[in-house]
Protein backbone atom coordinates (compact mmCIF):
# COMPACT_ATOMS: atom_id res chain seq x y z
CA UNK A 1 0.00 0.00 0.00
CA UNK A 2 2.82 2.78 0.82
CA UNK A 3 4.59 1.62 -2.15
CA UNK A 4 1.89 2.73 -4.49
CA UNK A 5 1.80 5.93 -2.15
CA UNK A 6 5.43 6.42 -2.96
CA UNK A 7 4.69 6.37 -6.64
CA UNK A 8 1.70 8.73 -6.72
CA UNK A 9 3.80 11.36 -4.53
CA UNK A 10 6.54 11.40 -6.77
CA UNK A 11 4.22 11.18 -9.86
CA UNK A 12 2.50 14.43 -8.63
CA UNK A 13 5.89 16.56 -7.74
CA UNK A 14 7.63 15.97 -11.23
CA UNK A 15 4.25 16.85 -12.94
CA UNK A 16 4.28 20.10 -10.97
CA UNK A 17 8.04 20.67 -11.55
CA UNK A 18 7.27 19.84 -15.00
CA UNK A 19 5.04 22.43 -15.51
CA UNK A 20 6.64 25.43 -13.76
CA UNK A 21 9.87 24.70 -15.58
CA UNK A 22 8.08 25.14 -19.13
CA UNK A 23 10.84 24.43 -21.45
CA UNK A 24 10.92 21.28 -23.83
CA UNK A 25 12.84 18.62 -21.91
CA UNK A 26 16.30 17.27 -23.85
CA UNK A 27 16.26 15.33 -26.66
CA UNK A 28 17.59 12.30 -24.61
CA UNK A 29 14.21 12.23 -22.87
CA UNK A 30 12.37 12.69 -25.60
CA UNK A 31 13.96 9.60 -27.55
CA UNK A 32 13.92 7.28 -23.98
CA UNK A 33 10.40 8.41 -23.89
CA UNK A 34 9.47 6.92 -27.10
CA UNK A 35 9.77 3.12 -25.54
CA UNK A 36 8.80 3.81 -21.96
CA UNK A 37 5.41 1.53 -22.69
CA UNK A 38 7.15 -0.81 -23.97
CA UNK A 39 10.52 -1.11 -21.64
CA UNK A 40 7.35 -0.80 -18.56
CA UNK A 41 6.03 -4.55 -20.33
CA UNK A 42 9.57 -5.84 -21.33
CA UNK A 43 11.35 -5.19 -17.88
CA UNK A 44 9.59 -7.95 -15.94
CA UNK A 45 10.98 -10.71 -18.27
CA UNK A 46 14.84 -9.83 -17.79
CA UNK A 47 14.30 -8.78 -14.01
CA UNK A 48 12.40 -12.43 -13.47
CA UNK A 49 15.15 -14.37 -15.77
CA UNK A 50 17.71 -12.69 -13.74
CA UNK A 51 16.54 -13.42 -10.22
CA UNK A 52 15.54 -17.07 -11.65
CA UNK A 53 19.27 -17.29 -12.66
CA UNK A 54 21.30 -15.42 -10.08
CA UNK A 55 20.94 -17.91 -7.10
CA UNK A 56 21.74 -20.91 -9.32
CA UNK A 57 24.69 -18.63 -10.52
CA UNK A 58 26.15 -18.17 -6.67
CA UNK A 59 24.76 -14.47 -6.14
CA UNK A 60 22.66 -13.90 -3.47
CA UNK A 61 19.80 -11.37 -4.72
CA UNK A 62 20.29 -9.96 -0.97
CA UNK A 63 23.02 -8.22 -1.92
CA UNK A 64 23.11 -4.57 -2.88
CA UNK A 65 25.23 -4.81 -5.80
CA UNK A 66 23.71 -7.72 -7.41
CA UNK A 67 20.10 -6.12 -6.59
CA UNK A 68 21.77 -2.94 -8.56
CA UNK A 69 23.25 -4.52 -11.72
CA UNK A 70 20.27 -6.79 -12.32
CA UNK A 71 18.05 -3.07 -12.61
CA UNK A 72 20.82 -1.89 -14.76
CA UNK A 73 21.03 -4.87 -17.25
CA UNK A 74 17.44 -5.33 -17.38
CA UNK A 75 17.18 -1.53 -18.10
CA UNK A 76 19.74 -1.80 -21.56
CA UNK A 77 18.34 -5.37 -22.02
CA UNK A 78 15.13 -3.81 -22.19
CA UNK A 79 15.57 -0.35 -24.43
CA UNK A 80 17.99 -2.87 -26.63
CA UNK A 81 14.80 -5.09 -27.10
CA UNK A 82 12.27 -2.34 -27.67
CA UNK A 83 14.44 -0.32 -30.00
CA UNK A 84 14.89 -3.84 -31.92
CA UNK A 85 11.27 -4.15 -32.15
CA UNK A 86 10.82 -0.63 -33.02
CA UNK A 87 12.71 -0.85 -36.32
CA UNK A 88 9.88 -3.31 -37.95
CA UNK A 89 6.60 -1.75 -38.96
CA UNK A 90 5.15 -4.86 -38.06
CA UNK A 91 6.23 -4.91 -33.92
CA UNK A 92 6.63 -1.22 -33.43
CA UNK A 93 2.86 -1.16 -32.18
CA UNK A 94 3.88 -3.18 -29.43
CA UNK A 95 6.65 -1.55 -27.66
CA UNK A 96 5.74 2.61 -28.29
Amino acid sequence: AFDSLNVYAISVVVFAFAMVIKRPSPRWIQMLSVYSYGVYLAHVLFIEGMQFAAPRLGLSLQSFSVTLGIMVISSVLSYATCILLGQSKSTRWSVT
